[in-house]
């Protein structure tokens, strides 16, 4: 089955989709299994190029036609739920801060009371200090918990001392800085690479 886009018409891509996905799969693996030894091998190559590249036109073409209404939709229905979820997050990240800062000033409070406690010990030469019960880590409440957890985060300090391993190169910055005519890059070699493409007329 030919992949030529003149068997199909424009209006019959949705209704013909199981025949175009076979045409599609048929062509390709015939692609992978040609081989160009000559100029008669390379034209008959090209046509399964161009009908590829209008066909791809064709469906992304489709594609963009058929989702726009789906898209506004989608647009209207976030725009809403985010003028209900944005103040919720806002609600949620309220409550996480000012039960981080409680448990903290329960925390300080309690380690005041051992110092002052252990310095009454001294001035009274008691041998045994005072016990001052700890601060408990779990709070109850209606419908949620207060729990206390500790988590490693990190800061960097100094960007020359992190290791490779950790670090990512921005591929599209520095493909935007060679188009911009960026000759030099400290540690990345630029270089120059000849590839042959087809192209459409």
């Amino acid at each position: 089955m030919s992949l030529s886009p003149q068997i199909y018409p424009d209006s019959t891509i949705e209704e013909n989709h199981e025949l175009i996905s076979k045409a599609i799969t048929e062509t390709c693996v015939l692609v992978e299994k040609m081989e160009i030894n000559s100029d008669a091998d390379h034209a008959k190559i090209r046509p399964h190029y161009s009908n590829a590249r209008e066909w791809k036109k064709r469906i992304e073409d489709f594609k963009k036609d058929a989702a726009a209404p789906l898209k506004k939709r989608i647009a209207a229905i976030n725009d809403k739920a985010a003028e209900l979820l944005d103040p919720l997050e806002r609600i949620i990240s309220l409550c996480n801060e000012k039960t981080n800062a409680y448990m903290k000033s329960l925390e300080s409070k309690a380690k005041a009371e051992k110092e002052a406690a252990r310095e009454a010990a001294e001035i009274l030469g008691l041998s045994e200090t005072v016990y001052v019960p700890e601060v408990s880590h779990t709070l109850k409440g209606d419908g949620a918990l207060a729990v206390t957890k500790t988590i490693k985060k990190f800061r960097v300090v100094d960007a020359s001392l992190v290791p490779l391993k950790y670090l990512l190169v921005d591929e599209k910055a520095v493909q935007n800085d060679l188009k911009l005519g960026i000759q030099t890059i400290p540690g990345l070699e630029i270089y120059e690479e000849t590839i042959t493409t087809l192209r459409t007329r």
